[in-house]
């Protein structure tokens, strides 16, 4: 009883550090959530994908282009693209080690997330307003595709760690 309480209550905690959920749905549900925050220097963008939900990288379609070396692509996939506001980028965008969804045979290179999603830059808070994140891209399975256009609000810590950077690789 006291292990499932105190779970509890670091769910709470660590679920706290994180801005209100930004949901998008496709027919009336979730199939990708993002939640933001600033901690430690570092604006941080986390993704939860529903079950049979996957999106892509910050640089599918650089990844994609080298890949291609000057063919046209038959088909391609929005790269996840991550604008703030009130929130100063001071270097370069992270993210996790992608999965490769390509069908070389079809020409189709495409790079990305299931289950989870981690983007991070280092950043600073800028002027006193309202501090948001402006989210596009792609969510798909492997039947349809939806685009993503939201506007996440960026939860600041002003104490406490940085969000883990660990096992990120830099967007091309």
């Amino acid at each position: 009883m006291i292990l499932v309480l105190f779970s509890l209550v670091m769910a709470a905690v660590n679920d706290a550090a994180w801005g209100p959920p930004a949901v998008v749905t496709h027919d009336e549900k979730p199939c990708v959530t993002y939640r933001v925050q600033l901690s430690g220097g570092h604006l941080a963008v986390s993704v939860k994908l529903e079950p049979g939900w996957h999106t892509f990288t910050m640089d599918n379609d650089k990844r994609a282009a080298v890949k291609l070396n000057g063919k046209k692509a038959l088909s391609s996939d929005k790269p996840t693209q991550i604008q703030s506001e009130g929130v100063e980028i001071a270097g370069q965008w992270m993210q996790l080690e992608p999965k490769d969804f390509s069908q070389a045979e079809l020409r189709i290179f495409s790079w990305g997330y299931e289950g989870s999603a981690l983007f991070v830059a280092p950043a600073r808070a800028s002027g006193d307003g309202a501090r948001k994140v402006h989210i596009k891209g792609q969510a798909c399975t492997q039947t349809v595709c939806k685009n993503v256009d939201v506007m996440a609000d960026v939860a600041e810590q002003r104490t406490g760690p940085p969000p883990s950077i660990g096992g990120l690789i830099p967007v091309l």
